[in-house]
């Protein structure tokens, strides 16, 4: 029964993942909407506090794969490499070629084998595929990341999330303060190996699924959303404050502060929802325990992507 509680709460997070991934391509529509607003009114600070809010989303994605795929230590390479990795890069292959395709008949490429796979090596054929490189580099890492978190004590998690808050956090918006960002830490003292998303967020989502068990006190869990709240301001005053120097408020050039507490933002969703399923879950109805096992609601969201979404993964092609 605990396992499948379990996995009723992971599914209740792809389901969260899933609506703010679709919001975050909406565009003007949505994700930016808050750019054709006065600054500074009102309506401008919901819809900017809303566009950063979402950013969890893809966090989120890796740090349920930490949770589902960082324990089975006993898959061999082989196993790894045949119906993970190949799978996903046969996945990738045949919807760039797709795409590739589509920009044929649009007029914007001629056909040639060697442009589509340079492109497709060096960069991608749809922008919205930069996840599905960056899980092929997860699934590479995953020899290395299962002895890693297992080996991990608690205190080293907790100095991890520290590293990450100072260096990816805390030290970019400092640095804008105090030179608006023409000066940047010396690159040899970048720490980026450990903090990337294929290597931070499956870590963070191990630990918090197999190390931090008891969450049955909800005090937690309202300090946690205290802390998120005010970090998510920060982030969105980063944003009004460099859109007013630099004069405009562009989707292209205006995000440099919307993912700062990504990290805190992620932890606290995933802690709230384990901590709601494990409290209140056996009170859930049999109805929606089920909905929400099928994986339905998940589909739905994909073909809301393909179709609310698309106008804007056009921009990128």
């Amino acid at each position: 029964m605990e396992e499948k509680r379990k996995y009723l709460y992971l599914e209740m997070m792809r389901i969260l993942a899933c609506f703010f991934v679709i919001f975050n391509h909406t565009g003007a529509r949505g994700f930016f909407l808050f750019s054709q607003r006065p600054w500074g009114g009102l309506p401008f600070w919901c819809y900017l506090w809303l566009s950063v809010f979402c950013k969890f989303s893809v966090p989120l994605f890796f740090m349920i794969s930490g949770v589902l795929l960082i324990p089975r230590e006993k898959e061999s390479l082989g196993y790894l490499y045949k119906n993970r990795i190949l799978k996903i890069v046969c996945t990738l292959f045949i919807f760039s070629a797709l795409c590739y395709l589509r920009e044929i008949q649009l007029g914007r490429q001629t056909f040639d084998v060697g442009t589509f796979f340079i492109r497709f090596y060096e960069k991608n054929w749809n922008y919205s595929y930069w996840y599905l490189y960056a899980y092929i580099a997860f699934l590479i890492t995953l020899p290395i990341l299962r002895p890693l978190a297992k080996n991990l004590k608690d205190e080293h998690y907790f100095y991890l999330i520290g590293l990450y808050i100072v260096f990816v956090s805390l030290l970019p918006i400092f640095q804008y303060f105090l030179w608006k960002g023409q000066h940047k830490l010396n690159r040899k003292l970048s720490i980026g190996w450990v903090t990337t998303n294929i290597v931070f967020y499956p870590l963070m989502g191990y630990f918090l699924q197999y190390r931090i068990k008891d969450i049955k006190k909800g005090k937690t869990i309202v300090l946690m959303w205290i802390m998120n709240t005010l970090a998510i301001c920060v982030s969105c005053y980063m944003t009004y404050l460099r859109a007013i120097d630099m004069g405009k408020c562009a989707e292209g050039v205006s995000q440099a502060f919307h993912s700062s507490f990504a990290a805190l933002n992620a932890i606290t969703i995933f802690l709230t929802v384990k901590y709601i399923y494990l409290r209140y879950g056996k009170t859930f109805p049999s109805w929606l325990n089920k909905i929400v096992a099928s994986g339905w609601i998940c589909n739905i969201w994909d073909l809301s992507f393909a179709s609310v979404g698309i106008e804007q993964v056009e921009k990128h092609l």
